[in-house]
């Protein structure tokens, strides 16, 4: 496996871990603090972080989609 992948795969790790430890069932996390820890940014619904992620595959280029889900749609 790619050295680039196994490392995003350890900072997801991380900030999951960072998660059960401060809401241990996992429910109920307030957006400020996945907001923190780059999980959630704003009401995007699909995150990109292009700080950490954009050069995991070597690509000079990237692109995300957005989804808003309401639950009405």
């Amino acid at each position: 496996m790619n050295a680039n992948v196994i490392e995003e795969l350890e900072r997801r790790r991380h900030m999951f871990n960072q998660i059960i430890q401060a809401y241990p069932t996992g429910r109920n996390v307030p957006p400020g603090f996945l907001r923190g820890l780059r999980v959630y940014s704003g009401q995007q619904g699909i995150y990109f972080d292009k700080a950490n992620t954009s050069g995991i595959l070597g690509a000079k280029e990237s692109i995300t989609v957005s989804v808003l889900h309401t639950g009405h749609h």
